[in-house]
């Protein structure tokens, strides 16, 4: 056996990474929560006990563990007292940028209908989650206020807090009183993080239920990291962007941000860099049950003598029944964001630039060319032909006004003509009116997107030369 090709073949059959994945960013050990109930209501925790603390948040809650607390001084509800419960299904995933999750806490709200409704002996149910910012809400968030929809149970909200997000928690109002030693067996001693409090004792017992802090990955493939946090506007998904039959940028998708030109060598399209914006936003899905309605049965007050009759007809029963069930549930789904069509070969080869040589030997012909890149995205010293940039970089809140920056280049040694910038904005950012500006003349034009937001649009004009450079500003809302 040939040593040498031995060894090569050992040495190509190497993975260039190295099969352990890298280790996924861990979950917070607390998510903090705060509660706000209609008037001067009062929010306690570890009710009727030493510890007992009235605070309305932010507290830290530990992953896992079940959570009952004291509602009290409840407008038009004279001495009533509620406990509701919490329990904890997620936390938040720290990352730069979000380095502090007891400033982004899951705003659990008790609103007047809520409590109107417990009032009249309804439990009401609320599953609290992480919106995915790839489906968000086209709406604009209010920041210390959830998004909240309905569901036809709580199993179904479940489903729904999966299917847009992450789930975070399950609040839960309207049960019955607990008495003191009740409310301690629920409490779990080392699980509740207080303002003021650094560090606390292992929990007294194991979390109670599955929560969503443990990932799973594929061994070979690695960690899928949490993504919910952040926000993403910028680069490509989707369909490639491209030249199309009108002279623009195709395949352009909320979120996508790309430059278009034309050289010598043709007609080419290049994405921007993707820039993160870490403002979770909370949505619930809310769920009410309880007794439809009261039934009550008197006895008779007469009495009827019934006769034999003198005749018997049968009637028989129509066999047709028709019966209307109230819709349970809605499912939407998103519209497709592009189509591709194929006709004609199912191939096809395209050649740039001129032959340089042809020969022929025993009738294979060989052809030597010149062919441009399919893409130009980088070159030496890696120059970015479009870069995004946000200012501040890291914003905090919802309704946040952020600036964000693109400065475009031509690094080459070609003439770039008819060059279009555009900036199609994810569902969560809106744009602030009257705030493009551009270093270069250009023609500006804002309209609609499929994520309910808007695509901005500068075609420059003139020509841009080596080593020519541009910048575009305009302000984004965080919603």
């Amino acid at each position: 056996m040939n040593i040498t090709l031995l060894t090569l073949a050992m040495t190509v059959g190497q993975p260039i990474e190295s099969a352990v994945p890298p280790p996924a960013l861990p979950a917070s050990q607390f998510l903090f929560v705060t509660v706000t109930a209609p008037g001067a209501a009062k929010i306690t925790w570890q009710p009727h006990t030493a510890q007992a603390t009235e605070t309305p948040g932010p507290v830290g809650l530990r992953p896992g563990y079940p959570y009952r607390f004291q509602i009290s001084n409840l407008p038009g509800a004279g001495n009533t007292v509620l406990f509701p419960s919490i329990e904890v299904r997620g936390s938040l995933v720290p990352r730069p940028g979000l380095n502090d999750v007891s400033k982004h806490p899951v705003p659990v709200t008790l609103t007047e209908h809520d409590l109107a409704r417990v009032l009249e002996g309804r439990l009401v149910t609320k599953v609290y989650y992480l919106e995915d910012p790839e489906q968000a809400a086209p709406v604009s968030g209010v920041a210390g206020e959830p998004l909240e929809g309905t569901a036809e149970s709580e199993e179904e909200a479940i489903k729904e807090a999966r299917r847009r997000g992450r789930p975070m928690l399950i609040f839960r109002v309207g049960e019955r009183p607990y008495t003191k030693e009740e409310l301690a067996i629920e409490n779990v001693e080392g699980t509740l993080l207080l303002p003021g409090v650094r560090k606390l004792p292992v929990p007294a017992r194991p979390p109670l239920f599955p929560f969503e802090g443990i990932i799973v990955y594929d061994p070979i493939i690695g960690a899928r990291g949490a993504g919910e946090e952040c926000l993403k506007d910028g680069g490509d998904i989707g369909p490639r962007v491209g030249p199309n039959r009108d002279g623009d940028i195709g395949g352009l998708n909320p979120s996508d941000t790309a430059i278009l030109f034309t050289t010598r060598l043709g007609t080419k399209a290049v994405a921007s860099n993707r820039v993160c914006i870490c403002v979770p936003r909370f949505a619930a899905a809310r769920v009410e049950s309880g007794p439809a309605g009261h039934h009550a049965i008197q006895a008779p007050e007469a009495h009827h003598r019934i006769r034999q009759p003198a005749s018997l007809t049968w009637m028989v029963a129509p066999e047709e029944t028709r019966g209307i069930e109230q819709i349970k549930a809605l499912i939407g789904s998103k519209r497709a964001s592009a189509m591709e069509m194929r006709q004609g070969p199912s191939a096809l080869d395209y050649w740039s630039g001129k032959p340089l040589g042809l020969s022929s030997i025993k009738g294979v012909a060989a052809l030597a060319q010149v062919r441009g890149p399919e893409e130009i995205t980088a070159f030496p010293n890696c120059t970015l032909i479009l870069q995004k940039s946000i200012d501040p970089p890291h914003p905090e809140k919802i309704g946040d006004v952020v600036t964000v920056t693109l400065r475009y280049v031509n690094p080459t040694t070609e003439v770039m003509t008819d060059v279009i910038i555009a900036d199609s904005l994810t569902t969560r950012l809106e744009y602030v009116e009257g705030s493009a500006r551009s270093s270069r003349a250009a023609t500006f034009t804002a309209t609609p997107n499929e994520g309910r937001s808007t695509t901005l649009r500068w075609a420059i004009d003139g020509q841009l030369k080596p080593g020519e450079s541009g910048t575009i500003t305009f302000q984004v809302k965080i919603r």
